[in-house]
């Protein structure tokens, strides 16, 4: 980010000896005037926002304006960090940056639990988080489906048992959902129910 006219005289020289240039700039919202200051100062040599104290130095450089309200690039790195790169920790982060910009992002709220269901002693929060995803996209299987394995796995199979109805409501068919019902079945000892469910998902398309 430049000030003032110091770093603009020093990569304009860069520009002159033939080096690309790209200058970040922000996009401030509210009253004030948006990006660099400078645009305002000096005649008018373009525009209202590109006068000569900021026209002049910045000639032959190329520009980039940072929004820090958007969403989809926090979402697209952060899902990178949770898969690729294996940095969860910088997932959770990203994902709690987007709910901030927009509490009602069940895709954030999704992602950040299934990451927490993943660690040992975040079981609650990670609750609270499948739950608001699934209050917000109520016909999407996923989070009742996760909400689902988290119960299980806490070893409530009455709660195990009535988020997977849920989730075979909205999606009968779901793979994973029969899988987890067949397990299901089998610690309620009842085998025939459970191979019935495990043959459903071996021949389903």
């Amino acid at each position: 980010l430049e000030q003032a006219l110091a770093l603009p005289a020093a990569t304009l020289r860069f520009v002159q000896l033939g080096w690309r240039v790209i200058r970040v700039e922000s996009t401030p919202s509210g009253d004030g005037l948006p990006g660099d200051p400078n645009r305002y100062i000096g005649r008018e040599a373009v525009d209202a926002d590109r006068r000569t104290y900021f026209v002049a130095p910045n000639v032959g450089k190329q520009a980039i304006a940072l929004d820090n309200t958007l969403v989809r690039p926090r979402m697209d790195l952060a899902d990178q960090y949770a898969t690729a790169l294996r940095r969860p920790a910088d997932a959770v982060q990203l994902y709690k940056d987007v709910i901030a910009i927009n509490p009602e992002h069940a895709g954030a709220h999704y992602a950040q639990g299934m990451i927490l269901a993943a660690a040992t002693d975040r079981a609650d929060e990670a609750r609270k988080l499948l739950e608001k995803a699934a209050s917000l996209e109520p016909r999407n299987p996923l989070p009742t489906l996760a909400l689902a394995r988290l119960a299980s796995g806490a070893g409530d199979k009455t709660a195990a048992q009535q988020w997977l109805t849920k989730t075979l409501g909205i999606d009968p068919r779901l793979p994973a959902a029969r899988d987890l019902q067949g397990d299901l079945f089998h610690a309620q000892g009842d085998p025939a129910r459970a191979i019935e469910e495990y043959q459903a998902v071996a021949t389903s398309p």
